[in-house]
């Protein structure tokens, strides 16, 4: 048995679910084994689909700048104001 110096005595129970056991463990050891000096956040894998969405909206703002810039460039050839 352990001996605890303090006298605390561990928890009947954690306030966990089997799926917050089976997705944060390894963050938690990982977390452990770097002496706690990371946020858990920057342990964790970044989820793919907020990137895959950045890099759509990121393409189709690139798009439209390039055509904006594009039509511009032909309007100073002609002389012609921007709209």
């Amino acid at each position: 048995m352990l001996e605890n110096s303090e006298n605390e005595d561990l928890p009947d129970v954690l306030n966990l679910t089997r799926d917050d056991l089976d997705f944060y463990w390894d963050i938690w050891t990982l977390w452990r084994a770097t002496d706690r000096k990371f946020l858990p956040s920057q342990l964790m894998n970044e989820p793919e689909r907020p990137l895959r969405v950045m890099l759509e909206l990121d393409g189709a703002y690139s798009l439209i700048e390039r055509q904006i810039i594009k039509q511009k460039s032909e309007q100073d050839k002609n002389g012609r104001q921007y709209d």
